[in-house]
């Protein structure tokens, strides 16, 4: 299912927003779920799951969207942002790291399309991971994903940046994560190739002091592997 969020303070524009999202949805037979707001408080008090896409208003009242970019920029729950607006000179002031466009009001259904397109697409090639949490979600960059632990009915993923406790155990995502860059080295491990830099007794990461034993059982294969990996990863690059 993909989640989308509109947030304006003036109903009809919502309404046209998300009857656009039903058109394009019910099209391609997809599940999708809004979550609406009137100003940019409400969504900064949200603490739900993912948003794959924000539709977000910037005159909204005491927070302008262009405040709640830069706070969302700290936060997990929101993976990309469409500024819909009639304030054209604030164009310059909506770049960042989420921020997907800027569309002029009224944005047209096109738009709206190509930007779930694009949404679509990156679930579609797993660009992303989406972890469940107790509490909430967290959408997280496969490439940023040094190793995954797995602690009975959690597991803990640990990134470049940060670390987090998620639900499913590690068989779960052994066979979500099949087939991306993430194998299996211990019982206890999964790791993700695009980050090793060497392995030994250990594997070790690049740029990291971390360090992950092999399993006796796993260590002849999970080597196959990486260096079919690698043999894969060269033949992109000519």
């Amino acid at each position: 299912m993909i989640r989308v969020g509109i947030c304006d303070d003036v109903e009809a524009e919502k309404n046209r927003i998300m009857e656009f999202c039903n058109r394009y949805f019910e099209k391609l037979s997809i599940t999708c779920e809004f979550i609406t707001f009137s100003s940019g408080e409400e969504v900064l008090e949200y603490k739900g799951e993912l948003l794959y896409l924000l539709f977000l208003d910037i005159e909204m009242g005491d927070v302008d969207g262009i405040q709640v970019m830069k706070q969302l920029e700290e936060r997990d729950n929101v993976w990309r942002i469409v500024f819909v607006t009639s304030h054209e000179e604030a164009v310059w002031e909506t770049f960042g790291i989420k921020t997907l466009s800027f569309e002029r009001k009224p944005i047209s259904y096109e738009s709206v399309a190509r930007y779930l397109d694009i949404a679509r697409k990156e679930c579609r090639e797993n660009v992303t991971v989406l972890f469940n949490k107790d509490d909430a979600s967290s959408c997280v960059k496969l490439d940023s994903i040094l190793y995954i632990g797995g602690d009975a009915n959690y597991i803990r993923v640990h990134t470049r940046e940060r670390n987090f406790i998620a639900l499913g155990n590690l068989k779960k995502w052994e066979n979500e994560l099949k087939y991306t860059s993430m194998v299996r080295v211990h019982k206890s491990y999964l790791v993700n190739m695009y980050n090793i830099s060497k392995i030994e007794q250990e594997i070790k990461f690049r740029n990291c002091d971390l360090k992950i034993p092999i399993g006796r059982k796993y260590k002849a294969e999970m080597k196959e592997i990486y260096q079919s990996y690698l043999m894969t990863v060269l033949r992109g690059r000519t």
